[in-house]
C-alpha cells in the first residue's frame, strides 16, 4: 500500500522569510555589475591607445571572460569602434557600428549607479559618438549626444567632485561651449549648456599635471594631452605652445601609433616639417596596428613642402588604399601640383582631372581642391614653391623660388597679386615686417576691386 503524503501550506510570513534566507544565501555568488580598471584593463586600454586595436579586443574578450560583470569592458569596446570610424571614414562601417551602440548603452546602465565611472563612462559613450555623427554629417544628433554628455558629467562632478576623469571630457566639453559666439550663446543656454574656456583649460591642466598614483592617470593624462594641444591651436591660437606639450610627451611615438598621430600631425601644423617627416617614417607599423592611411598622406603633404622626389607616392597609397572619401580631392590637387613642378603636365592634368570624379567636400581642404580644379587656374612655378616651401616653413627657400621673379614678370592680375601677397608672407614670418608691411599694403590698394581673397589677408595680416 503506497502511504499518501499531505503537503501543507507554509504560513506566508515563514514562507518569506524563507525566500527572504535564500536570497541572501545565494546573492553574494551572483555578479553584480561593476566597473574594475584592473591589470588586464589597463593593458587593454594601453594597447587601445596605441593604436593595437586587435590586441586591445583580445584583451577586453579575456576580461570579459574571467570578469563578467566588468562593466567597463563595454567602454573599452567603445573605445575601438571610436578609434575605427575615426581612422577608416567607411560610412557602413559606421552605419554597422552605430546598429550596436543602443545595446552598449544598456551594458553600461547596467553598472553600479553608485560608482563614479558609471556616468562618466556613459558620457564618454556619447562624446565619442557625437564626434562620428559629426564625421558623417549628422548634426543634430551630435548636439543632442554631446548635450547629454554633459549632463551625466554635470551631474557626476556634484557628486564626485574629485574624480579625476570628470576634469579631462567636461574641460573639453565648457572650452568649446565657451568658443560659441556671443550671438549664438542662446543656443548653448536653451540645450542647459556653459561654457568658459578658462575652466575648462584648467580642468583639462589638473588632469595633465595630476600626481595621482592611481592606475587608470597614465592614460588618462596621454589622452588629457591630446585634447589639450588641439585647443591650444584651434582655440588659444598657440601653436609653438602645443607642440611644446606634444614634443615632450610623445617620445614613444616608435611604439606609439595614435601619439605618432598627434605628434606628426601638431608638428605639421606648426611648420615642423622636417621632425613630421622624422616621426613618420618611424612610426610603428605591422599586423599589430590599425591601418592609419591618413599618415601617408600626411607625410605625402610634408614631402611636398619640402620638396622631395617622392611625395607622390604616399597621396597614391591614400588615395588607393584610405575607405573615407575626406581629402581624397585635396591629394589629387597635391598630385596635380606635384606633376606640374616636374613639368609632367600630362600626369598633372590626369590628376586635375580626378579632383571632380572622387572625394567628398566635407572639408575646406576639399572644396578648396574642387574650387581649383574646375576654375581652370593657371599655376606659376615660382609662386606654387614659395606657397610649398612657406607652408613647409622653409623661408629661405621660399624667398629663393620667389626671387627668381618679379611681380612686373606677370601681366595676369591674380598672379600678380598672389605673388606680392606670398612674398608678403615670407617675409613677414622671417622677421622683416618693414617691407612685408608694404606688400601688404600694395596687396590691399591694388586688389581692393578684386573678388581674390589676397587684399582681405593683406589687410588681416
Amino acid at each position: 500500500m503506497i502511504r499518501k503524503t499531505t503537503y501543507t501550506k507554509l504560513p506566508r510570513i515563514v514562507s518569506g522569510s524563507f525566500f527572504v534566507f535564500i536570497a541572501a544565501v545565494l546573492l553574494p555568488f551572483q555578479a553584480l555589475a561593476d566597473y574594475d580598471y584592473n591589470s588586464q584593463f589597463h593593458s587593454a586600454m594601453k594597447e587601445i591607445l596605441s593604436l593595437k586595436l586587435e590586441g586591445g579586443r583580445q584583451l577586453l574578450a579575456k576580461e570579459k571572460a574571467a570578469n563578467p560583470s566588468n562593466t567597463l569592458v563595454f567602454l573599452g569596446e567603445d573605445y575601438i569602434d571610436f578609434f575605427t570610424i575615426m581612422i577608416n571614414e567607411n560610412k557602413a562601417e559606421y552605419e554597422k557600428l552605430l546598429a550596436a551602440r543602443g545595446e552598449r548603452i544598456k551594458a553600461l546602465e547596467k553598472g553600479d549607479k553608485t560608482s563614479p565611472w558609471y556616468n562618466y563612462a556613459l558620457a564618454e559613450l556619447y562624446v565619442h559618438w557625437s564626434t562620428n555623427r559629426i564625421r558623417f554629417g549628422d548634426y543634430f544628433k551630435a548636439a543632442t549626444e554631446i548635450r547629454e554628455a554633459y549632463k551625466l558629467l554635470e551631474a557626476n562632478i556634484e557628486k564626485h567632485p574629485d574624480f579625476l576623469p570628470n576634469k579631462k571630457t567636461m574641460g573639453m566639453l565648457e572650452t568649446i561651449v565657451g568658443t560659441i559666439p556671443g550671438s549664438y550663446q542662446w543656443m548653448a543656454s536653451i540645450a542647459g549648456l556653459e561654457g568658459n574656456i578658462d575652466e575648462g583649460l584648467k580642468k583639462i591642466e589638473a588632469v595633465i599635471n595630476s600626481k595621482s598614483s592611481l592606475n587608470y592617470v597614465e592614460q588618462l593624462k596621454q589622452e588629457a594631452i591630446f585634447v589639450y594641444a588641439y585647443l591650444e591651436i584651434f582655440v588659444l591660437k598657440k601653436p609653438l605652445d602645443a607642440w611644446k606639450l606634444v614634443e615632450k610627451n610623445t617620445t614613444d611615438y616608435k611604439t606609439n601609433l595614435l601619439n605618432a598621430y598627434l605628434r606628426a600631425n601638431i608638428a605639421v601644423k606648426c611648420k615642423k616639417t622636417d621632425i613630421a617627416i622624422e616621426t613618420l617614417k618611424n612610426r610603428p607599423r605591422g599586423k599589430d596596428y590599425i591601418n592609419f592611411y591618413y599618415l601617408d598622406y600626411l607625410l605625402g603633404l610634408a614631402k611636398l613642402f619640402r620638396g622631395d622626389n617622392d611625395a607622390d607616392i604616399y597621396f597614391k597609397i591614400y588615395v588607393s588604399l584610405h575607405t573615407g572619401e575626406n581629402l581624397k580631392k585635396s591629394a589629387y590637387i597635391r598630385l596635380s601640383w606635384f606633376y606640374f613642378l616636374k613639368n609632367d603636365t600630362k600626369n598633372s592634368e590626369t590628376y586635375r582631372g580626378m579632383v571632380s570624379r572622387y572625394g567628398a567636400e566635407n572639408l575646406e581642404d576639399d572644396k578648396n581642391a574642387q574650387k581649383e580644379a574646375v576654375s581652370g587656374k593657371k599655376h606659376d612655378e615660382a609662386i606654387l614653391k614659395g606657397r610649398l616651401y612657406f607652408d613647409g616653413g622653409y623661408y629661405d627657400k621660399a624667398l629663393a623660388a620667389l626671387n627668381t621673379k618679379t611681380a612686373d614678370s606677370y601681366t595676369n592680375n591674380e598672379q600678380k597679386l598672389e605673388y606680392k601677397y606670398r612674398k608678403a608672407r615670407v617675409l613677414h614670418e622671417s622677421g622683416k615686417t618693414d617691407d612685408a608691411i608694404k606688400l601688404y599694403t600694395d596687396v590691399m590698394e591694388s586688389g581692393k576691386d578684386e573678388s581674390y581673397y589676397y587684399s582681405a589677408y593683406s589687410c588681416l595680416m
